[in-house]
């Protein structure tokens, strides 16, 4: 009987002897099996991960470039306009002079002043903080008389 499981160990490749339990024809490959060709496979990203990861770096990259350009370019530094909006007669025969502060540039005022010329000095009004691309109303008080109040941008600070 002795001779007999010789026989069987060498035809094996000698497998029953080291205890694995494979048979002939059968490897050993480290613990993986036929499965395992599909996570290598799985480890490749599909097409519509390659896609999305473009579009994804794409668009990073196009917000950073937009951000450097406006970091780049300055805000157009346009001058503020007065104008005279509507005059009215108070009771005493002074004149309020409704003037109109506009902002026409990409970049808001801290504060700016609105002159009238009717009177010396000046009469003024003040305007804090006028956004860009925006409008602010305020009065001046002329005297009884005055014929036509023309009105200035006598001072502006930007953000």
């Amino acid at each position: 009987m002795g001779d007999r499981d010789e026989e069987n160990r060498q035809s094996n490749g000698g497998n029953e002897a080291d205890g694995s339990g494979q048979g002939e024809g059968e490897q050993s490959d480290g613990g993986q099996n036929e499965g395992d060709d599909q996570s290598e496979q799985s480890d490749q990203p599909s097409t519509a991960e390659t896609a999305a990861m473009v579009v994804s770096v794409g668009f990073a990259l196009c917000l950073l470039a937009f951000a450097g350009w406006q970091i780049a370019t300055p805000a157009a530094a346009t001058a503020p306009e007065a104008s005279v909006v509507d005059v009215a007669e108070l009771q005493n025969g002074d004149l309020a002079v409704t003037v109109e502060l506009r902002n026409p540039g990409g970049a808001g005022l801290v504060s700016a002043t609105v002159e009238s010329h009717c009177t010396t000095p000046p009469a003024d009004v003040g305007f804090d903080y006028v956004p860009a691309s925006s409008t602010r109303r305020g009065t001046v008080v002329c005297p009884p008389g005055t014929a036509d109040p023309s009105v200035s941008v006598a001072n502006w600070v930007t953000v």
